[in-house]
This record gives structure tokens, sequence and C-alpha cells, in this order.
């Protein structure tokens, strides 16, 4: 499975560290609206794509992944996951999955 990683912050030097155990799956993109963290993180993690946002990721490169794994915070969790599952794309997410019952 190819993924995208949504959010280049802490947690995604979790990921960075859980690569070699990944199987059947790789990074192909990642998203941060600091890009050159993006691009960092993307470079850590093999992915050859990398954006300022989730919308543009999808806009120009919707057919390199198939999955969003979502680290970003909190508040945000629930559009980008609404965002990515709208395009097609399986989505991973931490707790919250959104900050209120509606979301």
């Amino acid at each position: 499975m190819r993924l995208a990683l949504a959010g280049c912050g802490y947690s995604a030097s979790l990921f960075v560290s859980a690569l070699p155990r990944l199987r059947d799956a790789a990074f192909a993109a990642t998203v941060d609206a600091d890009l050159p963290r993006a691009r960092a993180i993307g470079q850590a993690l093999g992915a050859p794509v990398s954006c300022a946002s989730l919308e543009e990721l999808l806009a120009r490169h919707a057919g390199t992944f198939d999955a969003v794994v979502v680290e970003t915070d909190n508040a945000s969790h629930a559009a980008l996951a609404v965002q990515a599952a709208r395009a097609g794309k399986h989505v991973c997410t931490r707790a919250p999955l959104g900050l209120s019952a509606p979301q």
C-alpha cells in the first residue's frame, strides 16, 4: 500500500523509526504546511512527493498513493480525514477522529 503522511511534526519521527518494520507498505508522499519540513521527512521516509496541503496533494498527485495517515493537530483530524475519504483514499488517524459528535 502506498501511503501519504499528512503532518510532519514530532510524531512523524515515529514513522521514520518504524519504517524498517513496514511490510507491503511504503510512503509515497508527505504533507505539511511547513514545506521544507515535509520535504525533510519525505526524504527520510523515501517519499518522492511533498506538498504544503492535502488539497494540493490530492489535486496534483492523487494517483501516487492509496491511503492517508493523518498525524496533524487534533483540531484538523476530521477535516483532513473527510477530505481524503471523499477523494477515495483510505484513512488512518490517531484519536480523536473529531473534536465533537457532529464531526
